[in-house]
């Protein structure tokens, strides 16, 4: 598996390829962190040009790499609301996991209100 990961402040798309018995299949799967910059609250919104099976789960880490937000049913839902008043501004980092595979890494910055 390779992970190609284009990392934006503002609009992130990671591209994934999947080989499977020499076909290979591109998955685009894109979080999109709203707003960024962001005081508050950040909106991710989760977009794939085709459907992913099985669990997804999305986790938000610090720069310590401490998880900071965890959803362990992301593939339900196609954006989810993390309150970021109560934490320090930085550059926070957002991984998808599908199963137990990491498929998509996005950031997004946290400034001081």
């Amino acid at each position: 598996m390779k992970i190609v990961c284009n990392i934006i402040l503002g609009c992130c798309i990671t591209l994934l390829f999947l080989s499977c018995n020499k076909d290979t299949v591109n998955i685009e799967v894109g979080i999109m962190p709203f707003p960024n910059p962001c005081t508050d609250q950040v909106l991710l919104s989760y977009t794939a040009q085709n459907p992913l099976s099985g669990t997804l789960i999305l986790e938000v880490k610090d720069g310590n790499d401490d998880i900071i937000f965890r959803d362990p049913a992301f593939s339900s839902q196609t954006f989810v609301t993390i309150d970021m008043s109560t934490h320090p501004e930085g550059i926070y980092y957002i991984e998808l996991y599908q199963q137990s595979e990491l498929i998509s890494i996005d950031q997004f910055l946290k400034l001081s209100e």
